[in-house]
């Protein structure tokens, strides 16, 4: 008899990742903080130990040397994701170096991703906009303008926020819009985690 097939996608592996990078996970914790089910997390820990980016033992689960590598790769191009206290089950990325002129495409894809709601918005030069526009953030959200900047910083580039109704839905929606939106990952598939 062959049980259910399971069900991760690309953004979970991202997250797993992540969620490795900041030390040693158990498979429960993980599939906890990832919205996932028992068979799906041991389904994606073993993808990841097949592609020699994770290592195990009784305690959990840990990068290895190339997982750091390629992490550190990513974390080059896409911060970890960080919450947004000002916003409901609110979560931030930042995509380094990069530029939008209209966020709406970007924001339908976040909302497919099951964010209720997402923000595309451009850094330049220390100061958060609206890409449509140009108009400055702050003048119409003063305090998420300082969590932004205050958690991810004013280095040039995009920043997605979403809000959902729990928080991994909302980490799913930023991490889904920065790898649809970030083609310089390309060298991730290298590693197997397309």
């Amino acid at each position: 008899m062959v049980g259910a097939e399971a069900s991760f996608s690309a953004v979970h592996l991202m997250r797993a990742m992540f969620a490795l990078s900041d030390g040693e996970v158990s498979k429960k914790r993980l599939a906890k903080d990832l919205g996932i089910g028992d068979g799906s997390i041991r389904t994606l820990l073993k993808r990841l130990k097949q592609e020699s980016l994770v290592t195990s033992s009784r305690r959990g689960h840990k990068l290895s040397r190339k997982g750091e590598e390629v992490v550190g790769k990513i974390k080059g191009v896409i911060s970890s994701p960080v919450r947004v206290a000002s916003v409901k089950n609110g979560c931030a990325v930042h995509i380094k170096g990069k530029s939008v002129s209209s966020g709406l495409a970007l924001r339908d894809d976040a909302v497919r991703a099951g964010a209720s709601m997402a923000l595309v918005l451009n850094i330049r030069r220390g100061r958060v906009a609206f890409p449509e526009k140009g108009v400055e953030f702050c003048d119409n959200m003063p305090k998420l303008n300082e969590e932004i900047v205050d958690r991810l910083g004013v280095e040039d580039g995009v920043v997605v926020v979403c809000s959902a109704e729990d928080y991994n839905s909302a980490e799913n929606a930023v991490l889904t819009v920065a790898m649809k939106f970030s083609d310089n990952l390309g060298f991730v598939t290298g590693s197997g985690l397309s």
